[in-house]
């Protein structure tokens, strides 16, 4: 479970609150991981794993403090 386990159990229930904390962390997540990816391309010409583990790990600390609240479809809550 970890992380995910961790924000979407914070709620204490089934609830649209947890789904949406647990949908939000791995959003994140991924998309983090994206982006450090293709920076590590643009600046050193080649992605490495050790900048992908960086940028998931960037990606849930991020996230962590508003997993719940933050609602991914909304265009002004997509910069955090």
């Amino acid at each position: 479970m970890g992380w995910t386990g961790f924000n979407g159990g914070d709620p204490y229930t089934v609830s649209v609150d947890a789904s949406l904390a647990v949908l939000n962390t791995h959003v994140c997540t991924a998309t983090s991981l994206l982006v450090w990816l293709l920076l590590d391309i643009i600046f050193f010409g080649k992605p490495s794993v050790i900048g992908a583990i960086q940028g998931m790990i960037t990606g849930l600390v991020c996230i962590t403090p508003a997993a719940g609240k933050n609602y991914i479809f909304i265009p002004n809550n997509r910069i955090m």
